[in-house]
């Protein structure tokens, strides 16, 4: 269900065999959205589907293929298959392409303004280095590292999310802190 956020009418988006939807996000031109989910007797997949028709979800991976950031232009998508990253396209205009070059703990976080790099993590101990990683050359430039102030109860490798320019960031972690009391003359 579509429901705006300020003028306008809701919309009920029909289903078309789609039983479980997991993630969901919109296409740039705000006219179609893209989203992780199961047909009966079938592994999730991605799918595009526009607003406003009543066509069916078309299917953008392959049965088992996580799809999860769109290119700024909306024409691809970033897939995980259990093995490794690949781009496909979301209208299906071309055949989907493995990222090759990148380093076993780059994580993608995200697509540049320009959609010709990606932008990379790559956490190690406490720090991480932030890297743009060029599609067409296999380069990688690292444009910042960022160390945790304070590592105290750090269980989890922090999530990253950088803005389309690379300037800007931000991380979340999880902490597990616990104090220790001494108790002394308990009978």
């Amino acid at each position: 269900m579509l429901l705006p956020t300020g003028a306008g009418v809701t919309k009920q988006l029909e289903k078309h065999g789609i039983q479980q939807y997991t993630s969901v996000t919109w296409l740039p031109d705000g006219k179609a959205i893209l989203f992780f989910g199961r047909e009966a007797g079938h592994l999730d997949r991605c799918y595009s589907q526009q607003i406003d028709s009543d066509a069916p979800p078309k299917p953008v991976t392959p049965e088992g293929v996580f799809c999860w950031v769109v290119s700024p232009d909306g024409k691809s998508t970033l897939g995980f298959d259990g093995q490794s990253d690949v781009v496909y396209s979301v209208d299906g205009a071309g055949p989907p392409h493995s990222i090759s070059g990148l380093g076993p703990r780059d994580r993608i976080i995200g697509w540049s303004s320009d959609g010709k790099s990606l932008y990379l993590n790559s956490w190690e101990g406490y720090s991480t280095k932030i890297s743009r990683f060029d599609l067409a050359t296999g380069r990688q430039e690292v444009l910042k590292e960022i160390t945790l102030n304070d590592p105290s109860g750090v269980f989890e490798t922090p999530t990253l999310i950088l803005t389309p320019d690379g300037k800007g960031y931000i991380y979340t972690t999880r902490r597990f802190l616990t104090d220790l009391y001494l108790a002394e003359g308990l009978k």
